[in-house]
């Protein structure tokens, strides 16, 4: 068996893997449950994965998916990548979303007024 290792399988499973961790490690999930600009956090490490993953491309390592040059091909292909990275870490928070150890509290007043 023969496994492809595409930027769009390598971005979503890092994008899983990450987005588990950060929940389920004792440590970390106290802070990044403190931590006020995760959507932010997460955007950004999409896109760090996402460079990372072109640059390796184009030095020469076995990724598969990153069409060269990189010009409007290249583009919509590290778009669909870092969309492809942001879905696997969706994917796992609402997976784990009913087990996570913090409270989430309404954000709004549920009083009723007449």
């Amino acid at each position: 068996m023969e496994v492809t290792l595409t930027a769009l399988l390598i971005s979503s499973v890092v994008g899983f893997v990450l987005s588990f961790l950060v929940e389920n490690i004792p440590s970390f999930a106290a802070r990044w449950n403190a931590f006020e600009f995760k959507g932010l956090a997460v955007a950004g490490s999409g896109l760090a994965v996402c460079i990372a993953l072109v640059i390796l491309s184009y030095a020469g390592a076995p990724v598969v998916g990153v069409p060269k040059p990189l010009v409007w091909d290249g583009l919509s292909t590290a778009l669909g990548v870092f969309v492809a990275y942001l879905m696997a870490t969706q994917t796992a928070y609402q997976l784990q979303a009913g087990n996570l150890r913090r409270k989430q509290g309404p954000r709004h007043d549920e009083t009723v007024t007449e």
